[in-house]
């Protein structure tokens, strides 16, 4: 094989990972954020088939991960070394050396190396197909964490040998560099959660993480306590031009009000997580002590997956009210927003919106949890969940604390619009 027919062999790998990149993009997580002003709509959860024990289906397509990123990150390494000699290089050692065995053998192991390269991220690929299967059970987390993962590597294995079509490998370090980026998301496979229960605590973890940078950012504003208010006279210099000496990172006195009742209502998000953490965990034992009965099982694990698709918006909402807290805060009525009266100031800005969405989210995830009601595809209740004294009473003071906090940041919102 001359280092012509090498690149052809590169353009047809090439276009075979494009064309698993794009099956992989396709996938979808069924995202379940919806509007909870929607009267009677609540998020629901994908079907699970398993809890803390795996299936054979899902062990197996972690198998399937982990032996094609292996494949790939010993593979890679082969495909750049030889890459040289399967180029330009290679077609001049051919004039020099003529059909010596050793171009050969190189340019023969150069294919080899390609055809690994392309099986390696088809078995990824194959894994991240199982764990979408309706039938297989994985919640919306898992599929999530394997896309992720599936998809990068597919995407760094498409630069690395797109280097190699377009010749750009052969200068400098260029080559070793996309190599490296191979072995970073092969590597990376080694953190994927395995199963439903690692995989959506995975998630909350990283909520709460999330709430915590915030509230501690956010915090650190507030203890700076309210701006000075400045006069016209001390922001004018010798020459008579104004001037501000305002500090953006501090918040004004009406401001800080609703910062303060704000940064209340995400710790409560932070506290639901922990909830849906508790409840899950007193489930999943349920689930273990009704491993005989089918039914209740599949829908002790249905409960579990509308809860965590409930806290998904709890978590990303706490992020959202988070980037509407950077003074100076915006208080002008939006035109969906109507502000004459108090009892609708929360729709009259959009942090206003905002603090009552996450408010009425916290509020759905808390009294799902207390209702603790596991239902049939029939929709029929079954037998309440044996929650934990511990998870109740938690929840319900969550619960209450997340509706006195909205109020306060209602009375804020009202001062500081007026």
């Amino acid at each position: 094989m001359s280092g012509e027919d090498g690149q052809d062999a590169n353009r047809k790998i090439l276009e075979s990972l494009q064309r698993l990149a794009a099956m992989l993009k396709d996938l979808d997580e069924k995202s379940t954020k919806q509007q909870l002003q929607k009267q009677g709509v609540e998020p629901r959860g994908l079907p699970l088939s398993h809890w803390r024990e795996l299936t054979s289906e899902v062990d197996g397509a972690y198998q399937m991960l982990t032996g094609g990123a292996a494949l790939v990150h010993s593979t890679s390494t082969k495909y750049t070394l030889v890459g040289k000699i399967d180029s330009a290089e290679g077609a001049k050692l051919s004039v020099r050396l003529g059909d010596a065995p050793t171009v050969r053998e190189c340019l023969a192991f150069h294919h080899t190396c390609r055809g690994d390269l392309l099986k390696g991220c088809e078995l990824v690929g194959t894994a991240a197909l199982v764990i979408f299967d309706p039938n297989v059970g994985c919640g919306q987390s898992m599929r999530c964490f394997l896309k992720r993962s599936s998809r990068s590597i597919v995407a760094t294995v498409i630069n690395l040998v797109t280097s190699f079509v377009d010749g750009s490998a052969l200068e400098e370090q260029v080559g070793a560099q996309k190599t490296g980026a191979v072995w970073s998301s092969c590597d990376a496979v080694a953190k994927v959660p395995k199963g439903n229960r690692n995989a959506m605590r995975r998630d909350l973890f990283t909520w709460v993480m999330e709430c915590n940078e915030t509230m501690g950012e956010f915090q650190e504003m507030i203890d700076l306590g309210p701006a000075p208010q400045q006069t016209g006279a001390s922001n004018q210099g010798a020459d008579g031009e104004s001037w501000d000496d305002g500090d953006e990172d501090q918040y004004s006195g009406t401001e800080l009000e609703v910062a303060k009742a704000s940064l209340a209502l995400i710790k409560c998000s932070r506290g639901t997580m922990s909830g849906v953490l508790k409840a899950c965990e007193c489930a999943g034992d349920e689930i273990v002590a009704s491993e005989e009965e089918t039914l209740r099982k599949k829908a002790i694990l249905q409960w579990m997956s509308d809860l965590h698709a409930m806290s998904r918006i709890v978590g990303e909402g706490a992020t959202d009210l988070g980037a509407l807290l950077y003074p100076p805060m915006n208080f002008s009525p939006t035109e969906e927003g109507d502000n004459s009266e108090a009892s609708d100031i929360f729709q009259a800005t959009s942090l206003g919106r905002q603090i009552a969405t996450q408010a009425a989210a916290i509020e759905a995830v808390n009294a799902f949890i207390l209702d603790s009601s596991p239902t049939t595809e029939d929709g029929s209740s079954l037998e309440s969940l044996n929650l934990s004294e511990e998870v109740t009473s938690m929840v319900a003071k969550l619960r209450t604390a997340a509706e006195s906090r909205k109020q306060e940041a209602g009375e804020a919102l009202s001062t500081a619009s007026n």
